[in-house]
């Protein structure tokens, strides 16, 4: 009892021949009722269920039973006795006895909790994959024993990539690298399946699937055990295209202002008008 109260989680009987409902006490706390006093039934069980989900739950009892099958699993929404919600997980064991079905047994469980953390989990994720849409960052990572790597949705979204075609792969990544710059990059990748360096970062040339060309600024760091030897590489990448556009347009303005002032026999300066600092 003390388990099923914990793990929030109860069991039934229903005897189909009699008609005759058993619960455990655990199944009349999450239902809000109480045992003394109310008599059980199917129909009240049914009472509960959501409006949304008895069909759904009817028509999955209809085949289990039509299929001659053995056992099955719903979630589904009650209204407590009190008018609150709650998310239910049932597990059904059909019995049969000669071809006939003489009664079902199985367990219900309150998620309510569980599947609130695993929805605000969701949301975080999506929200996170969002952000990194949104700013041009993906980030990836390497179980050096196993050599499996993972890549999240801003990888795909910079490579063009397709997930539901492409597993991650360092080969392929490595492809995707303009051929100029692959002199440095492959050094560098091999170090990091290798384990090697705690830290490192620079910038390269990547050309998308579509063949449109980015700049990705990487930064990847090795994390090790307590005895100093490396179990995983963390990656980021971030596609800095229009940062090094805006400031190679920058570092042209300047030269251009330097040479046309050199043949011009001019110059410039800079008064800060609070401290009084002057640049020439």
């Amino acid at each position: 009892k003390r388990g099923q109260q914990v793990a929030h989680l109860g069991s039934w009987e229903h005897d189909v021949r009699t008609g005759k409902v058993i619960w455990s006490d655990q199944v009349y706390a999450i239902f809000g009722l109480d045992r003394f006093v109310q008599e059980l039934s199917v129909d009240l069980f049914q009472s509960m269920v959501h409006p949304d989900d008895r069909v759904p739950l009817a028509k999955l009892f209809n085949e289990a039973v039509k299929n001659r099958g053995t056992d099955y699993s719903f979630d589904m929404r009650i209204r407590r006795a009190d008018g609150v919600e709650r998310q239910l997980e049932e597990l059904a064991e059909l019995v049969w006895e000669d071809g006939e079905l003489i009664g079902l047994v199985g367990t219900v469980q309150d998620v309510t909790e569980q599947r609130a953390i695993l929805r605000e989990l969701k949301r975080s994720e999506q929200s996170l994959i969002e952000t990194q849409r949104i700013a041009g960052i993906g980030n990836w990572e390497l179980d050096i024993a196993t050599g499996k790597i993972q890549w999240s949705a801003g990888i795909y979204e910079l490579t063009g990539l397709d997930p539901t075609r492409h597993a991650p792969d360092n080969q392929l990544f490595l492809s995707l690298i303009h051929p100029d710059d692959l002199a440095e990059v492959v050094p560098a990748a091999r170090d990091a399946l290798a384990g090697d360096d705690a830290r490192l970062s620079g910038s390269y040339r990547l050309v998308r699937t579509d063949g449109v060309e980015r700049v990705i600024y990487a930064e990847r760091v090795v994390v090790k055990d307590q005895d100093g030897h490396p179990v995983r590489v963390i990656g980021t990448l971030q596609d800095v295209t229009r940062e090094r556009a805006d400031a190679d347009r920058l570092r042209r303005s300047e030269e251009f202002l330097s040479k046309a002032q050199e043949v011009g026999n001019t110059g410039s300066y800079e008064h800060d008008g609070q401290t009084g600092k002057i640049i020439w």
